[in-house]
């Protein structure tokens, strides 16, 4: 029993410290990306985002914080910026492309 309530004791310390760490991260902003999230708390990006989601969930980010994972942030106030899209790579030359000379015209 004894041993049992000092490990959810500790817990709970824990959980509360990485809550008042991720407010202090967030500071101002009205956004954040999950990675720098993570980066900022030392711990894994999932551990980051369970706590984000938990503090949101429990209003300690205020009444309209979320995780948006399409955007890969947590949104504090406002929505996420619409997130970068990948550029395609350009189509390599096939292999019978790339054996044909190139004509160079000679003046």
């Amino acid at each position: 029993g004894g041993a049992a309530l000092a490990g959810y004791s500790f817990s709970v310390r824990k959980l509360v410290q990485l809550r008042r760490t991720l407010k202090k991260a967030i500071g101002k902003r009205k956004f954040i990306p999950l990675s720098e999230l993570a980066e900022i708390l030392s711990c894994s990006r999932k551990k980051a985002v369970d706590a984000a989601e938990a503090a949101a969930r429990a209003g300690d980010l205020g009444p309209d914080a979320y995780v948006d994972h399409r955007a890969d942030m947590l949104v504090v106030e406002g929505t996420a910026p619409e997130p970068a899209k990948e550029e395609e790579p350009e189509e390599a030359p096939s292999e019978e492309e790339k054996k044909q000379p190139k004509d160079h015209e000679e003046d």
